[in-house]
């Protein structure tokens, strides 16, 4: 017997300053990672140049989930677009009018067994997370990126009933549904999922400009953390995060957040600053900031980032949740949010503490499912903290073991018994 439950992990990485606008020569553009087909010859990658100048790929390489060294003498034309195919060949079949293509990278050995045949693809773009890196010939990242199936780069959604209990899933229909991930302002930063989404039309715009493509866009809300991990009722609580935008004149961010009980108050907002006096660190450096004051013993709080730029347009993180599929798909707004619990438990074991901090309703659903749907995958969202012994490090969970982190991650990941 089986139960299931899936984390929603919350976790800020931090990362050095960089301007909001970026300039760079060539940028990944649009990825084919997971086709309907579920064909790994139909994967591919596209470049964007951005310049107004021509680059020559001579010596350039692609690195990560695959590997694949441009001939001599690749050029990108200025505000052109490079598609590398995993097999240029079956690509040209498929995208009849695309003509800047190169290729390819796959590989492939058929093996026979008890007369039953086996075809092994290498490499071939993961389907769930992979990094893509750009190497220019002095072997220097150009631009990487790292996607994946679920957190930024898709939405929570409500699941199917999966043995009476709905839970929540992560969904994007660039996830083997037909459509590719498009980045959507090539003048932010690519490496957040907030800049990409799934294409507009089927397959994908392989060679031609993105169909989401726009000029100015909602504020990226990054690495967005509250400190410290753990609370104690002595002690304030910071909420930080970087924002990214075209032009951070006119942009407006605040806190939304509430004490979460069995029937939780609405949120009540507070402005975060980048005035460097709201646990924001330095003045104007894009981190925005508000500081919390000092809560009761087992308080559970959760909350939600929003930024708004000049324009009125606005992005919240965590973003908003879906209905399920069969009950229409619907926006149910901000109902899979952040979460800290204040705990003045002191831990001085040796081994490492886990705690969980679990929303009531979620509670509610868990305890459906343990006992009376054992055999329910339903999935439920929490925070999960770790606390390594003798120590107040967490340690990153995002399938990257040697990373770390004070905070914990935001992705999904399966607890099994």
């Amino acid at each position: 017997m089986k139960r299931s439950v899936a984390l929603l992990f919350l976790v800020s990485l931090m990362l050095p300053h960089w301007a909001t606008l970026r300039a760079q020569p060539i940028v990944i553009n649009e990825i084919m990672y997971h086709p309907a087909s579920e064909n790994p010859l139909d994967e591919w990658i596209e470049l964007y140049n951005p310049t107004a100048t021509n680059v020559n790929l001579s010596g350039w390489r692609i690195s990560g989930g695959i590997a694949f060294n441009f001939a001599t003498n690749t050029v990108v034309g200025a505000g052109q677009y490079l598609v590398v195919a995993a097999n240029a060949t079956v690509f040209d079949e498929k995208y009849v009018t695309v003509g800047n293509v190169v290729g390819h990278w796959l590989s492939w050995t058929v093996t026979n067994v008890n007369g039953r045949s086996f075809t092994n693809f290498t490499p071939t773009l993961s389907n769930t997370r992979n990094s893509i890196s750009l190497r220019d010939s002095r072997d220097n990242i150009v631009d990487s990126v790292t996607y994946a199936d679920d957190g930024d780069w898709a939405v929570r959604r409500r699941s199917l009933s999966l043995s009476g209990v709905r839970g929540w899933e992560w969904f994007t229909e660039a996830d083997g549904l037909g459509k590719t991930l498009e980045l959507i302002q090539p003048g932010l930063d690519n490496s957040s999922g907030q800049n990409w989404s799934a294409s507009l039309v089927a397959e994908g715009t392989p060679g031609a400009q993105n169909s989401i493509r726009a000029a100015n866009i909602a504020p990226l809300i990054i690495n967005a953390t509250h400190q410290p991990v753990i609370p104690k009722s002595s002690e304030p609580v910071s909420v930080t995060a970087r924002i990214l935008d075209e032009n951070l004149a006119g942009v407006s961010v605040s806190l939304f957040f509430r004490t979460n009980v069995a029937s939780p108050p609405p949120f009540v907002s507070a402005v975060m600053f980048d005035d460097g006096v709201h646990g924001d660190g330095a003045a104007g450096d894009g981190i925005y900031g508000v500081v919390l004051p000092a809560m009761p013993n087992d308080t559970l709080i959760e909350f939600y980032v929003q930024a708004t730029d000049s324009g009125s347009r606005s992005r919240t993180w965590p973003a908003p949740a879906l209905n399920a599929s069969d009950l229409g798909s619907g926006n149910l707004g901000q109902v899979a949010n952040a979460m800290f619990q204040v705990d003045d438990s002191i831990y001085s074991g040796a081994s490492p503490l886990y705690k969980l901090i679990i929303a009531a309703d979620e509670i509610t659903t868990l305890s459906t499912i343990f006992n009376t749907s054992a055999n329910s995958d339903a999935q439920v969202n929490a925070t999960f903290i770790s606390v390594e012994g003798r120590s107040n490090r967490a340690p990153l969970s995002d399938r990257h073991p040697q990373s770390w982190s004070r905070q914990p991650l935001r992705e999904s990941a399966q607890l099994s018994n």
